[in-house]
């Protein structure tokens, strides 16, 4: 019989009940009764019944015996409803694709127009009424006319950029004369070994996400895909804008994505008379090595930059440093695509209480990825603590500027500082998973994933070499991670597997 802890389960209404239930058994069944029934269910020495065990023992039978069973068929039962709701879903989205339906709204949308102008035309006979303050500045000029008015005249662009979406796209680089953006890429196939324990499983973990459809759903919106770009939260950071009120830092990929390709691509934007410095970071997640194995259409880019005279490329293996995974039991299951055996994990739901791990909730099981975010992590952390330390990397001009310079040798260096292994364990949990967090994602096919990046970096290289801007891009990411499991007895599960990486860092910038 396994002594729980059963805060870990939030259930603090059902403790008190199981509580006074014990009470109750205590004084109305005699004791000689309450032993023969340890003994014979728990096979244990005799035990003197007290509230402690008693408590324990009603605890555990509910629990494993009673909740477990009907929670893994009710699990059952609500995967019928998200199959039935996503395929529901699926064909509503085929109806509105299809042929028949755009030219319905095509209809529709020239009906409604034709009416409007129909609408208008009347309203000039009638008498001319007082208008409205105007207060959509596009409305009282064209965007070209604020833009001599900024350029001629004075006007503060930085009022314009909070008026709408669209003087904020065109005078954003009119204000910001330095702009950073960040992007980071993952494998699918991560993703595919967690989803679909959860889906398959999900009555029996430990902490449930805020809608478990929503898992079901990425499962399945994933499937033709090989790669995810993710926007990361870094949720230790107060102010981006801290080292410098004039750069912008832009993180959401749909943000990078439309910047790419209506700004930075466009030979008309005005982007690259404003901005003077252009900074930008990809991290890669996982897959760092198939993604820029040799012949790939990222790997030829990069091999055609360094080859330009007006850059410098510059690659370099780091120093290898330690991370852990969540816990060993915990991930034990998932690797074997077996449902979690409660009655074995009790060590494993006291560990993960919210008094040790605040941020566990907040995590599992949504982040497929737990180690891997110790890499942006201790990159991003570095960059906050100083604004000397990003301008170091990305301005390095040799491999001695990079291996001296970089984020991980101070990271490196930091934890040399605490011998004991449980220490070390503890920063490297909150450099990671404890500070970022996953938000959105965007789902890429592998052609599609190496084409964006592939132009996206020559995009912006190609401003430097041009001289309108100085731009410096660091791709960053690890050679895949060594593991050492042996999964060959609970005990050997018992300490975290250790896993060392060894990250590799790119920096292309001005020669």
């Amino acid at each position: 019989m396994s002594n729980v802890d059963y805060d870990a389960y939030d259930e603090e209404e059902d403790s008190w009940v199981i509580y006074k239930l014990s009470e109750v058994v205590l004084k109305l069944v005699p004791k000689k009764y309450i032993k023969e029934l340890f003994k014979m269910v728990a096979s244990e020495e005799e035990i003197e019944p007290d509230i402690y065990y008693v408590y324990s023992f009603i605890y555990y039978v509910l629990t494993f015996k009673i909740k477990v069973p009907i929670k893994r068929v009710l699990w059952k039962f609500q995967n019928v409803m998200f199959f039935s709701r996503y395929k529901t879903q699926l064909c509503f989205k085929i109806i509105k694709n299809s042929d028949l339906i755009k030219s319905i709204t095509k209809v529709i949308h020239h009906v409604k127009s034709s009416f409007n102008k129909l609408a208008s035309n009347l309203n000039l006979i009638k008498a001319p009424q007082t208008k409205e303050p105007c207060t959509q500045f596009t409305a009282c000029f064209p965007i070209e006319v604020w833009y001599l008015l900024v350029k001629d005249y004075n006007v503060n662009a930085g009022n314009l950029v909070r008026v709408n979406k669209q003087l904020c796209d065109f005078f954003a680089p009119v204000v910001y004369k330095s702009i950073h953006m960040d992007i980071t890429i993952g494998s699918i196939d991560t993703l595919q070994t967690f989803y679909p324990h959860y889906c398959n499983f999900g009555s029996t973990y430990l902490f449930q996400p805020s809608s478990p459809y929503k898992m079901y759903k990425m499962l399945h919106d994933s499937q033709n895909f090989q790669y995810e770009f993710i926007d990361l939260i870094h949720t230790s950071s107060s102010n981006d804008n801290a080292d410098n009120v004039s750069t912008r830092y832009i993180r959401n990929f749909k943000d990078v994505k439309n910047v790419f390709e209506n700004t930075i691509s466009n030979p008309n934007s005005l982007f690259k008379d404003f901005v003077k410095e252009l900074t930008t970071s990809i991290c890669f997640l996982d897959g760092f090595d198939k993604f820029t194995r040799e012949g790939s259409n990222f790997a030829q880019t990069i091999q055609s930059l360094s080859n330009k005279t007006e850059l410098n490329v510059l690659a370099s293996d780091l120093n290898a440093f330690d991370t852990f995974e969540l816990d060993e039991d915990y991930e034990y299951y998932i690797r074997r695509g077996i449902d979690f055996d409660l009655e074995t994990l009790y060590w494993t739901i006291g560990d993960f209480t919210v008094r040790w791990y605040p941020y566990i909730k907040e995590t599992l099981p949504e982040s497929e990825f737990y180690r891997e975010l110790t890499l942006p992590g201790i990159v991003q952390d570095d960059f906050k603590k100083d604004s000397k330390y990003r301008y170091q990397i990305f301005n390095a001009k040799s491999i001695e500027d990079i291996e001296s310079s970089n984020p991980f040798q101070r990271w490196n260096e930091e934890l040399q500082l605490n011998s004991r292994r449980s220490h070390r364990e503890n920063n490297i949990h909150f450099k990671g998973a404890g500070s970022i967090k996953l938000q959105n994602r965007s789902f890429f096919s592998e052609v599609d994933s190496q084409h964006f990046l592939s132009n996206f970096v020559q995009s912006i290289a190609s401003m430097n070499m041009k001289k309108t801007s100085k731009t410096s891009t660091l791709i960053f990411g690890s050679h895949d991670i060594e593991t050492n499991y042996t999964d060959d007895t609970e005990e050997e599960r018992r300490q975290n597997i250790q896993f060392s990486i060894t990250p590799h860092m790119i920096i292309i910038n001005g020669s």
